[in-house]
């Protein structure tokens, strides 16, 4: 039998398990992987060349520290004694989705792939409804992440789903409701991303129910 989750009900409990390091065996393998591409990718090449200097090594300690605190605060957040109030910036309306939400998709791959931004115009459609529609959308491990500006969010209920992707950060849930046909989960958000993941905060990305398509 595996060693039980800690818990924890006050944000200086919280602290106080971070600190005495009970995220060391999840987040450090994080750190790890995280940490050794990003400084393969940015530094690289100046070890090789042997022109590393104190600055680059701390910029590498930098690269490790980053993942491994974003990684320990999202694995204590599901450690929480009771459920989370909302305390992000809320999309759309308060609802069902709140008091029986639906099983958290995943939608993480753990590596960071990421294109830029689209010159095309990308529709989101869930039961006949344009949902989403821009020009501008961030691509993601597949998905097209949509700017916040271009979503309808009167047909987004906010959900208490939250799941952790270990280079993007901690995941907001949202309900897609459209005249009375519901996908719990279907959407979701970065309010808060990792540096890696920083082009993709407050976009919207969805699930294969609601339909993503490039349009004339």
């Amino acid at each position: 039998m595996g060693a039980s989750r800690p818990v924890w009900s006050t944000r200086r409990q919280e602290l106080v398990l971070f600190l005495r390091g009970v995220t060391v065996r999840v987040a450090g393998r994080v750190a790890i992987v995280v940490g050794t591409i990003l400084s393969a990718v940015n530094q690289g090449s100046v070890i090789l060349a042997g022109d590393a200097t104190g600055f680059t090594w701390t910029r590498i300690g930098v690269n490790y520290l980053i993942p491994f605190v974003v990684a320990s605060f999202g694995y204590l957040a599901g450690c929480r004694a009771e459920p989370a109030s909302p305390r992000f910036p809320v999309m759309g309306r308060t609802g069902a989705a709140d008091r029986v939400p639906p099983q958290v998709p995943t939608i993480c791959r753990g590596t960071p792939v990421m294109k830029g931004r689209d010159r095309v115009m990308v529709e989101a459609v869930f039961n006949g409804q344009v949902i989403a529609r821009s020009e501008h959308t961030v691509q993601v491990e597949g998905n097209h992440y949509f700017p916040s500006a271009s979503i309808r969010s009167e047909f987004l209920i906010r959900s208490r789903a939250k799941s952790l992707c270990p280079w993007k950060g901690i995941a907001s849930y949202y309900t897609v409701a459209v005249e009375g046909v519901d996908a719990g989960n279907a959407a979701w958000t970065y309010r808060h991303p990792s540096p890696l993941a920083r082009r993709i905060k407050n976009h919207v990305a969805f699930t294969p129910v609601v339909s993503v398509d490039e349009t004339a």
